[in-house]
């Protein structure tokens, strides 16, 4: 049996905008450009291919809700703005701070953290600044949440995260996808046979999203690569184990084709635009330890073992 296993790498391969940075940098145009106000006479061209790909007005609604205040969201903005032309790790960050938290809480039974600008999580606490119901912070000095405000506190961390991923995941389904879906279709790559198919992805160009055209300079950067993949003979694969959200490799390779019709699994779930069928998982490993970890659960819902049993 032949199992193909993909991961990120595989939708950078196909030029594909999935890294969190290019996220990142996309909302905070898109923020700036389309909830705050036009800054500039002309939108970044990335921000404006996202607002054209959400032509759908619930969904654009929600994604806009979520973006316009979330302490993660503006966390991972601020953070990947110190790391400059470095890659941020948007698990690794949201490890640092509820490994803080969870830490705190189990050692003193409540959250007390004094706040210093040295802090690798300091970022964090800015979107702290203004009251927030049950939270209890002086600024620039302590985070302090009291006991009986725990359950709270956690909850609304987790509902924030759990926001940001939907943010996510209405980008890669709305705006990736139907990229890569739009190109398949406008190719009819999924009813060519392998011949036509190289063929066809040496000469073809696509200048579409979302059935729009659009004047995207990079659009065939991004679009017009595929035949990198062509080596790989991926036909020949009877499972396919993706670590994306993305539907990359069955919108342009076709399960039918492949035999692989109900045998791809998508470990961390699979983006879609149904809200209430969301599953994506975005978290952390485990980090407790010395019997902690079988003991202690008031953080477990930020951990992916504990997301898959959901």
């Amino acid at each position: 049996m032949k199992i193909l296993i993909i991961g990120n790498g595989f939708d950078v391969a196909h030029e594909l905008p999935t890294k969190y940075t290019e996220f990142l940098e996309c909302v905070k145009d898109y923020k700036r450009q389309y909830i705050c106000g036009p800054d500039s006479a002309e939108p970044p061209e990335m921000a404006s291919a996202l607002c054209k790909a959400l032509n759908d007005n619930e969904i654009k609604n929600e994604f806009n809700g979520i973006i316009e205040k979330n302490v993660w969201l503006d966390y991972f903005v601020k953070k990947q703005t110190s790391l400059g032309n470095k890659w941020i790790d948007c698990e690794e960050e949201i490890k640092k701070v509820i490994s803080r938290f969870e830490t705190t809480y189990i050692n003193h039974g409540s959250v007390n953290i004094g706040i210093i600008p040295a802090d690798p999580i300091s970022i964090f606490f800015d979107g702290f600044r203004k009251p927030i119901d049950h939270l209890k912070v002086q600024p620039g000095i302590r985070f302090i949440i009291e006991r009986d405000d725990i359950p709270n506190f956690i909850k609304f961390l987790f509902d924030q995260l759990r926001s940001f991923t939907r943010a996510f995941e209405i980008y890669c389904d709305s705006f990736v996808n139907k990229m890569v879906e739009t190109y398949a279709i406008e190719h009819d790559l999924q009813n060519l046979s392998l011949q036509a198919f190289e063929a066809t992805i040496m000469k073809a160009k696509g200048k579409y999203i979302n059935g729009c055209s659009i004047d995207y300079n990079d659009i065939d950067k991004i679009l017009g690569k595929y035949e990198k993949l062509v080596p790989f003979r991926i036909f020949d694969f009877d499972r396919v184990l993706s670590f994306n959200y993305t539907k990359t490799f069955e919108l342009l390779y076709g399960n039918h084709r492949t035999n692989l019709k109900g045998n791809s699994c998508f470990i961390h779930g699979k983006a879609q635009p149904i809200k209430d069928e969301t599953n994506l998982i975005l978290g952390i490993d485990d980090q407790l330890n010395d019997g902690n970890e079988n003991s202690q659960f008031a953080f477990a819902n930020f951990k992916k073992y504990f997301q898959r049993q959901r």
